[in-house]
């Protein structure tokens, strides 16, 4: 049986209220609300912001990259977690190599 689940707290709903959004259908949700869950493009602009805040990864520092380490970084990143490596002779911090 599936427990139906207030969308504001995420805690079980009472008995009797299981049709409902949320509980406390006479009023308000009695309980703290469930930390917002950020989308993908929230968690990308929120990464730069800190690239730019706290390592100082201005868009004038990228742009002194010009031999593809930034998108080999990328790659290499979007394949972490898989069997691929990906690898730039010379540079060794864009290497992810995770193979078995």
């Amino acid at each position: 049986m599936e427990v139906t689940k207030c969308e504001l707290c995420g805690e079980p709903m009472p008995q009797g209220e299981e049709m409902f959004k949320y509980h406390g259908y006479s009023g308000g949700c009695p309980k703290p609300p469930m930390p917002k869950t950020m989308s993908g493009v929230e968690l990308i602009a929120a990464e730069r912001t800190r690239q730019i805040d706290v390592e100082g990864w201005t868009p004038e520092h990228d742009d002194r990259h010009t031999d593809a380490v930034m998108a080999i970084q990328a790659a290499a990143l979007a394949l972490d977690g898989t069997d691929v490596s990906v690898l730039h002779p010379g540079v060794e911090w864009v290497r992810v190599d995770r193979g078995g």
